[in-house]
């Protein structure tokens, strides 16, 4: 998954049992909401409060979902699923800094790459034959446990 949706697959990585899913994939990934919240605030100059006061409302009426306790970290720690974790150097909407603790949250095994010069969602690109090469080594690891 990748910024949001990385930051979905990791909050739900301890829930996942099927025994299809060999390993995670997660580029960018949102270590929380208040994270995302930040780089909402900082990068889009919209009325931050209101907008995200409004989220918080109705994902909590609707979906019971409390998103101000929700943390990608409790979740991946908790998680036996092996993990990928890539991210840009230049990322300013999740910084790489969240990267890095999102991989010291995992227990399970895990491998990390930051790609120089990449930003926002563009780390496969940037990255090219090096980060391929890593990657499906890294999906082969996850395969031979099968």
């Amino acid at each position: 998954g990748m910024s949001m949706g990385g930051t979905a697959v990791a909050i739900s990585s301890d829930q996942i049992s099927s025994k299809k899913v060999k390993g995670i994939i997660i580029d960018c990934a949102y270590f929380s909401m208040a994270e995302l919240t930040k780089s909402v605030k900082t990068l889009q100059k919209i009325p931050t409060p209101l907008f995200i006061g409004w989220m918080y409302l109705i994902t909590k009426i609707f979906f019971k979902v409390d998103l101000k306790n929700l943390e990608s970290a409790s979740h991946i720690s908790n998680s036996d699923l092996p993990f990928f974790f890539i991210q840009g150097r230049e990322d300013k909407v999740v910084l790489p800094e969240v990267l890095i603790n999102n991989y010291n949250a995992c227990s399970s095994y895990k491998e990390m790459m930051i790609i120089e010069g990449a930003e926002h969602t563009l780390a496969m690109v940037a990255g090219r034959e090096e980060t391929f090469n890593r990657l499906f080594k890294f999906m082969e690891g996850c395969s031979v446990n099968e």
